[in-house]
Formats: structure tokens, sequence, C-alpha cells
């Protein structure tokens, strides 16, 4: 099981000034960093493949839409094509970065308003066209992943049953799933009967308090959660998000002191859990 940290513990945007993150993660221990591609005009990719090496970490990357004309659920073809062309150039630039795996709300535009529950043809639509992104991304030998959130956040795939789902409709080997326990805190019946769910699909997860706050301070069932990574001989990626102060990710007080304190001392949690139950 590979632990990393996102990067908005220290940024809110990836450019050039936030490379110093990558060094921040390797001095934690960790091995990866998570990468969000949210606003690609101002990403240096060879810069960023470049420090990663030099830090010889591993990187992920992962996105959420929220650019209404990159809105695949749209029911403008134009703006669908718009939306296609910019997943399609964020598998680009996770492959020139040197990184394998590309995930994140990639279904829907983020807290896009709907009405009526999904209809089948919508997520049939939404299927085909990330089945030409998972072809795209296969020829650059990158991995897919589908992030399931709240039902506040998103009308479209809210639980790991509806990503499985979806994955199904796709159809493409190199499309999997991502967990986020604080989602799963709102949507699902038991976190760890999700994981196991998700099975040899799951490739990446997020390991967030129920708050969102520092790892082990809530109410979620961590021992469930490991218990379940560990009968799974769970050998994907797993990395904590910090939104202290990330604007934009609805935290209206302060979950810690301050962002240092939350990573530091969230990693020092998983760090434990995963030798408790991986034995490593």
């Amino acid at each position: 099981m590979k632990l990393g940290a996102h990067a908005s513990a220290w940024y809110k945007q990836w450019n050039d000034s936030a490379l110093p993150a990558i060094d921040q993660v390797k001095a934690l221990g960790l091995d990866f960093i998570e990468i969000p591609l949210m606003n690609l005009d101002d990403i240096n990719v060879k810069s960023t493949r470049k420090k990663l090496q030099d830090a010889r970490l591993e990187a992920i990357t992962s996105t959420l839409i929220t650019n209404a004309n990159h809105d695949i659920t749209s029911s403008d073809p134009k703006i669908r094509a718009y939306g296609i062309e910019y997943l399609k150039q964020c598998v680009q630039y996770t492959s020139e970065m040197g990184a394998n795996f590309f995930t994140g709300v990639i279904y829907a535009l983020h807290l896009k308003p709907h009405t009526e529950r999904p209809s089948n043809d919508i997520m049939q639509m939404v299927a085909d066209i990330l089945k030409e992104v998972a072809q795209y991304a296969n020829d650059l030998g990158v991995t897919l992943g589908i992030e399931p959130i709240n039902r506040y956040e998103t009308f479209l795939v809210n639980t790991c049953e509806q990503a499985v789902m979806l994955k199904k409709l796709i159809a493409e080997p190199n499309v999997k799933i991502h967990l986020d326990t604080y989602h799963m805190n709102i949507e699902e019946k038991k976190l760890d009967a999700a994981v196991r769910f998700a099975g040899e699909d799951l490739h990446h997860i997020h390991l967030n308090e129920n708050d969102w706050g520092i790892p082990g301070s809530g109410h979620v069932d961590w021992d469930g959660i490991f218990r379940v990574l560990s009968e799974m001989k769970y050998q994907g990626y797993a990395s904590l998000e910090c939104v202290v102060d990330f604007q934009g990710s609805f935290v209206w007080r302060q979950l810690a002191p301050n962002n240092r304190t939350l990573v530091e001392q969230g990693v020092r949690f998983m760090q434990d859990m995963r030798n408790r139950y991986f034995f490593v």
C-alpha cells in the first residue's frame, strides 16, 4: 500500500511555485504526491517531471471539473467535445509528468444543479465519452480513476456501487475505482463493505476524516477500513487531503491549528495504521 499526500496541503494551485511540495512530501517519508490538474495553462510539465525525478518520488494526478465548458453531461455536443479534449489533455499531462494514474470527478461538472435523478441515458452517454478517454489514456499507459463524491457535490456518482456500474458501462481495463472516506461517510451504509465491494478494482483511496480534519480525531471506522484493505492485500494508492486553508472546499471553520499540524499528525496516523495492519 502506497501512502501519499495531496499537494493542496501546501498550495491551492499547481504551478512552478508549488514544486517545493514535492520535497515536503518526500521529507514526510511518503511514497507519492497527488498533483491537481485544475488550471492546465499554469502547469509546466517539464519542470514538474524533473522535480519528481530529482526527488525520486512517484506522482498521481487528479481533477475536479469546475468549468461549465468541460461538462460531459451537457446537452450541448460542443461542450461535451470541449470536455473530452480537457480530459485528454489531463491524461497527456499525466503521462508527460511521468505518472500513470489520473483520477477524480471526471464524469460531471462539480456542483451542477440537477432537478431529477440521473437517467440511464445520461449514464450511458458519460460512459461512452469516458470510454474514448480511457482508450486514449491506454495508448499513453495511463489508468483512469472514478471517484464517487457526496450528493451535495454531484448528482451522478455518489457511491462505490454507482462507480462500479459506470466502470462496467465504460468496459475498458484501464478504468479503476477511487474512494474517499469523507464522502463514503455520508453516502455508504458501511465503509468497510464499500471498500470490499470495490475489490480488485480499487486503485486509490483518500484517507480523510468524517469532517476533513485530522485522521483519527473523528468517527471514521479506520480499523474496519484498514482491516479490509489488509485482507485484500491492497497495493494501490492511499493519500491524505488537507483543506484547512483550501478555498472552495466548503470548510467554514478551522479543522486543525494549521495545515502543518493536520498533515504531520494525519500522516503519522496513516503510517501507524499501515504498519499495524500491513506489518511493514
